[in-house]
């Protein structure tokens, strides 16, 4: 092998390389296939035709054109393999045709074997993918499957925070939910079902009263005690109203008849020192439809806690006001009001309990208190009653209910 050798600074030649390779070298760099003696030639050939290498024992394989060729030798079919490298040169290798199908048959053999191999690998990845998979999705369909059937005791425990993880948790914290909804509504009606006994049992005094009531008006008529008999003659009214209907609601005008009858009462306890005033925005207001009794417990609080510590009686304002979708009732004293720490707490019913000992006091306490629960209770949250007041001056309670026709 022969090359120039250029100086890298100027360009020009300084010098030949020659390289002298032993046939030896070529033979070692590649080696006979594992063939019966005599069956596999390489011949290598330079880029100008000169043989560089050739097996020995053998003639030189001729050069030609394409990748391979086949040809009988001695009756045998051969093949040659032409391969050509970047310096020029070209290596022939001439084999037999059964080595050759051997080979090809073994390398499709071992394709098929790697390609099983791979495919059996994948199978098995995507078994235990679809298994990762579907196994916690088994569990989902398990647990909702129990939801529906009113079970909800199971807990789903699936680890992770891919999409099925956070799925999980979801319905475990919908299912929580449902089981504290459930407890709820059991509560409630629990608490319904008392209230409809006692109030069942509670009107079996009131029809008795009414029932005497009415007999001691006939007899005070009978005896010309006039005052008397008027006076029975409003209870009785009031007990009727109260008896008369089931309907937990009453319209306007209905309540104010029955707040009439109380405050007449009233006057005639406090020998007419306290007085009444209605005022009504709306006449339309006069047909909405509110909670029965929501009136009489906020008069008594007021004249209680307002007016008779005054000593010198008071008025007491009933306001209804409206729009198109909510109604007001505010309750005004011209009393001795409220401190605004007492204020605070002045719907707690515990709270009255606990620092109120007269006894009427607490039961006033109790039921406003009650008309405020009552009110949530239908209506809901944005709904209720509440109180403002200056010392020495007023005490106002408001109701907020939705205008209902």
């Amino acid at each position: 092998m022969v090359r120039p050798i250029y100086d890298a600074n100027t360009g020009g030649r300084i010098g030949t390389l020659v390289a002298i390779l032993e046939p030896q070298l070529f033979g070692s760099a590649y080696p006979a296939p594992d063939l019966q003696a005599g069956d596999y030639r390489l011949t290598i050939l330079g880029s100008e035709e000169q043989v560089i290498y050739t097996s020995p024992g053998y003639p030189p394989a001729q050069d030609f054109e394409g990748h391979s060729r086949t040809f009988i030798i001695n009756g045998s079919p051969y093949q040659q393999s032409r391969i050509v490298i970047r310096n020029g040169w070209r290596l022939i290798e001439t084999a037999p045709m059964d080595f050759v199908e051997e080979q090809r048959r073994t390398l499709l053999v071992s394709s098929l074997g790697v390609l099983i191999g791979v495919g059996l690998a994948g199978l098995l990845l995507a078994v235990y993918v679809a298994r990762r998979i579907t196994r916690p999705l088994d569990r989902l369909l398990n647990n909702v499957d129990q939801i529906s059937r009113g079970k909800f005791d199971a807990e789903i425990r699936i680890r992770g925070e891919d999409e099925i993880g956070r799925l999980g948790s979801g319905i475990n914290r919908m299912q929580s939910e449902i089981k504290n909804l459930i407890a709820q509504a059991i509560q409630r009606e629990q608490n319904l079902k008392r209230a409809e006994i006692a109030a069942l049992q509670a009107q079996i005094n009131p029809h008795f009263i009414y029932n005497t009531l009415n007999t001691v008006r006939v007899m005070a008529d009978l005896q010309g005690a006039a005052g008397i008999s008027h006076i029975v003659q409003v209870l009785g009214r009031m007990l009727r109203l109260a008896l008369s209907s089931r309907s937990d609601k009453i319209t306007v005008e209905e309540e104010l008849r029955f707040l009439e009858d109380y405050f007449y009462i009233l006057r005639v306890r406090y020998k007419g020192t306290i007085h009444l005033v209605v005022d009504v925005q709306d006449e339309q207001i006069r047909q909405c439809q509110i909670l029965k009794f929501i009136l009489q417990p906020l008069i008594e609080n007021a004249v209680l806690h307002g007016i008779e510590p005054r000593g010198v009686g008071g008025t007491i304002t009933v306001c209804f006001t409206a729009d198109d979708a909510r109604l007001w009732i505010r309750v005004r004293d011209d009393g001795v009001g409220v401190e605004p720490e007492r204020l605070a707490n002045l719907l707690d019913a515990q709270e009255q309990s606990a620092s109120e000992t007269d006894d009427t006091s607490v039961s006033t306490g109790l039921g406003v208190n009650n008309i405020n629960r009552r009110i949530k209770m239908v209506y809901g949250d944005a709904y209720g009653l509440g109180y403002e007041s200056e010392p020495g001056q007023y005490t106002c309670a408001t109701v907020l209910l939705p205008r209902e026709v």
